[in-house]
């Protein structure tokens, strides 16, 4: 199959932009119909057993073998949970009063099914099922709906599996690690999602809209889960309409799904999913085991456990969230970037963790840039092979995450697996359910609104070539900031000039990027910035995420099409090259394409752009009459969102500002001067999409070589002709044009008169054109020293972690619980002034605080239902919002 490979990256949500509360419920209506159509492509159906070979047995799990299902089966006859071939607690006739009961109080009977097997299972093989040995409990909860720290952020499911002891400490709110809870309304008892394992979505009737509806909640109930807790690689759930069920597979790569089955004519496969929600490992039910939770001040953090480059095992705790983006695709890289130290260690690092392309042309960063640099060696003196290897970061650890259960990867679906045909949700055949679905609004102050209103995409004509992914993990010695980020306009405009200069030295080493955004391109403070005199001297720009780059010379039009949609070129958006003369005959660029390098410096100047259209300046701003400026910014914004589309496909708008000359000089130029003024530096971008217009079409119209007559090239040929890296090199002088006209920018506004220049759109009341004043962000303040980790208390020496703790189990557990439980009832009977020293074997050394422990719920060992009822601290379990930067890639 012939398919085009699409790389959905993540983009960063807008900051500044309030949530429209007109518009929340209209974001919770729209979030199913938008996580559907991006679920369309990405979606394939296998039958049962394929899905367990493919998907649950390669992590070592082994499904009820045939003679023991067999014994289980009869044990449910003969217990009458099974008559007439059917499940007599699901039975329904649609001539019987009973189905009048409704939904709700119909599938509320699972749980009493699920009680049958447990028992069933149990007595027919005890050393593997028996309650003791359960990993989840199950409820059916049709009216929970998690606990969110922002508003807007909720979703609702019929029933979950949920894990029986809490992973982690439950009375802690959100640092860097969420901490949403499932509750139904007007009820004290809530489960935390983070917590949660499998979901189920019920309807009562087979009908396409209750299908759609099925799937619409599945599908945001996994992006969810795989948001809420980066500890989760995977999600499975199941759906059920009428009697028909099917198990859903939710991962970065794909969403499989299994054919439909009668949980009645085929309840065995029901019987082997229960146990398997049950007595699964966390791992296998899709938790990463090389991430614990840890409670720092009563904040849920992470700690990372990572090899390096050198083999050593390092534990880095998160401090800072850098970058994460819950509106990102289910199907994406889901890069989240993490300001972390290193237990022990007084250092600053970078931890960015990814998915990528599992397959043999992604390698890891490290590999690449050792690769780079080789050739820079090679092409460059001495000295200008030390300046521009600055600019590259220090990599501590790369590659993709192993733990005991082996290497972290998604499969490619099965062969015989087949495109999944949803149903269609604009237009359902019957009238859909009123249950809402997830609201997945972005988190945090600023947060934008999750998505359009109509398509954007136009799909491919051929299903995509699906492959897996790879779970990837990088550290930096070096914290920067990217310039998501960086809001003063000289140093993201200094920041774009040195850029310009690590590209052109990239072409040299004829190696492209492939995803130049505003994500991976560092800003660092230098150690001599308190001294220097110009930003030079300051800050220096350095380059990440080199994994999808790749040597010109071994590109082919069958690779991934990679990139971040807001900055990627609008050749890649439309796979074609799109400044070729098409009267001249035999040009390489009429019979193929491939990323070229020009490529690269377009997203820079789409980066420029992207922040141009952000803002104006405050000199105009108050020195006009806001009726007469209202319309111009107005008009501006507009424009800015046609252009400025989170869509792989670009825009027809977004493609003109390029391929149409009049665009730059009639629509750009007039904004940009209605924005900055007509004399500022701000106005010679305009000038810059013409230059870079006119370099493609002198590139691609080179006639060098020319294409034979009646030369068919073949797409996936490497080999096959192309441009040479001469012609780039003959016209490499908009490496410099550009950078002059950055660097220009830069100046103007590193001057004091400059200084506080521009107003960010979302600073502006745009009912009165006055600038909003914001409460002053609080002082960062240092990390402090973890104290519990999952619900253990984590060794320490001199006030720092020395590395994983140990979870206690067992005696060891128990004796702690027990050492727990007395002090709390001595310090309630002791005051402050009249406290004796501790006894023996219950406090810590001099000087310490005791730990405190996460309770551990007691759980029913004959109904899963009574499991969900549990005390906790409820007043802990509505959450602070966090207070850090997250608008990086």
């Amino acid at each position: 199959m012939n398919a085009q490979l699409l790389e959905n990256t993540d983009t960063p949500r807008k900051t500044g932009s309030q949530h429209p509360s007109q518009r929340a419920q209209q974001n919770a209506n729209e979030s199913g119909v938008m996580q559907l159509r991006a679920a369309r492509n990405y979606t394939r159906e296998c039958p049962v057993d394929e899905f367990y070979k493919a998907y649950v047995e390669t992590k070592k799990y082994a499904r009820v073998a045939g003679k023991t299902m067999g014994r289980i089966m009869s044990v449910l006859r003969d217990r009458r949970a099974i008559v007439g071939g059917e499940w007599i607690d699901l039975h329904r006739d649609d001539n019987d009063d009973r189905v009048s009961v409704g939904e709700n109080k119909h599938f509320k009977n699972m749980e009493v099914v699920f009680a049958h097997v447990l028992a069933a299972a149990a007595e027919v093989c005890p050393a593997r099922y028996a309650t003791s040995k359960k990993i989840t409990d199950f409820a059916c909860r049709p009216d929970c709906q998690t606990a969110s720290e922002v508003p807007g952020a909720s979703f609702r499911v019929d029933a979950l599996n949920y894990l029986c002891v809490s992973s982690y400490p439950r009375n802690a709110t959100a640092g860097t690690a969420h901490n949403y809870t499932a509750a139904v309304p007007g009820q004290l008892s809530f489960i935390y999602t983070a917590d949660s394992g499998a979901t189920w979505e019920f309807k009562m009737w087979e009908d396409e809209s209750s299908v759609l509806r099925n799937e619409q909640q599945t599908l945001n109930t996994a992006q969810h889960m795989l948001y809420n807790d980066i500890r989760r690689t995977c999600h499975f759930s199941v759906t059920i309409e009428r009697t028909t069920a099917r198990i859903w597979y939710h991962t970065r790569s794909h969403t499989i799904v299994t054919k439909g089955f009668d949980i009645h004519t085929a309840s065995e496969q029901l019987v082997q999913f229960i146990l398997f929600s049950t007595f699964a490992t966390p791992f296998q039910l899709g938790f990463d085991p090389t991430v614990r939770r840890v409670v720092v001040d009563d904040m849920l953090h992470y700690e990372f456990e990572v090899i390096d480059l050198k083999f050593k095992r390092r534990i880095y705790r998160t401090v800072m969230i850098e970058h994460e983006n819950p509106a990102a695709e289910l199907y994406s890289r889901a890069m989240r970037v993490f300001k972390v130290v290193e237990c022990g260690v007084e250092h600053d690092y970078v931890l960015r963790d990814y998915w990528l392309f599992d397959d043999d042309l992604t390698s890891e960063e490290w590999k690449i840039q050792r690769e780079i640099l080789k050739h820079l060696a090679a092409k460059l003196p001495k000295e200008e092979y030390e300046k521009v290897q600055r600019h590259f970061m220090t990599i501590i650890a790369d590659g993709v995450v192993h733990h005991r259960g082996g290497r972290d990867a998604v499969p490619s679906p099965p062969e015989s697996a087949e495109v999944y045909e949803y149903a269609n949700e604009l237009n359902p055949k019957s009238t859909a359910a009123k249950k809402p679905t997830v609201s997945m609004a972005n988190r945090g102050e600023g947060a934008a609104f999750a998505g359009p209103e109509e398509p954007t995409e136009t799909p491919p004509a051929k299903p995509l070539n699906l492959h897996g992914r790879k779970h990837c993990r990088t550290v930096y010695l070096e914290h920067c900031q990217d310039l998501w980020q960086v809001k003063d306009p000289a140093k993201f405009f200094f920041a774009l000039y040195q850029l310009m200069y690590i590209l052109d030295m990239l072409r040299r080493a004829g190696y492209m990027h492939r995803d130049v955004s505003l994500g991976n391109v560092m800003l660092q403070l230098l150690s001599t910035a308190s001294e220097a005199t110009c930003l030079a001297e300051k800050y220096i720009t350095k380059i990440a995420d080199l994994e999808y780059a790749r040597a010109y010379s071994r590109t082919s039009q069958h690779d991934p099409i990679t990139g971040t949609s807001l900055f990627m070129s609008v050749e890649l958006q439309a796979r074609a090259h799109q400044f070729r003369n098409k009267k001249i005959k035999g040009l390489l660029t009429s019979g193929y394409f491939a990323y070229s390098f020009l490529h690269d410096v377009e997203s820079v100047l789409w980066m420029a752009l992207y922040f141009a259209y952000r803002r104006c300046s405050r000199a105009i701003l108050e020195s006009t009459p806001w009726e007469e400026l209202e319309p111009r910014l107005k008009a501006a914004k507009v424009y800015a969102s046609q252009i400025f589309v989170d869509s792989l496909y670009g825009s027809q708008q977004r493609d003109n500002v390029f391929t149409e000359p009049y665009n730059a000089e009639n629509i750009v130029l007039p904004h940009l001067r209605a924005l900055y003024g007509d004399n500022s530096p701000m106005t010679k971008l305009a000038g810059l999409i013409d230059s870079l217009r006119e370099t493609y079409e002198v590139v691609e119209d080179d006639t060098t070589v020319r294409l034979p007559t009646g030369a068919q090239v073949r797409s996936g040929d490497p080999e096959a002709p192309r441009l040479a890296e001469s012609v780039y090199e003959k016209n490499a002088q908009i490496y410099d044009t550009m950078a002059k006209v950055f660097d220009e920018i830069s100046q103007h506004f590193y001057s004091a008169d400059n200084a506080d220049a521009l107003v960010q759109f979302s600073d502006i009341d745009f009912s009165t054109g006055k600038v909003i004043v914001k409460p002053a962000a609080p002082k960062p303040v240092a990390a402090p020293v973890a104290t519990m980790v999952d619900g253990a208390a984590a060794e320490a020496v001199d006030g720092q972690a020395t590395g994983a703790p140990k979870k206690l189990t067992g005696k060891r557990k128990k004796d702690a619980e027990d050492e727990a439980r007395d002090k709390k009832r001595a310090s309630a009977k002791r005051s402050g002034a009249d406290a004796s020293a501790p006894k023996a074997g219950t406090a810590g050394p001099s000087g310490s605080q005791p730990v405190t422990r996460g309770k551990t719920r007691a759980r029913s060992n004959t109904k899963p239902a009574a499991a969900g009822k549990r005390s906790s601290g409820r007043s802990s379990g509505r959450l602070s919002k966090r207070n850090s930067t997250q608008d990086a890639s």
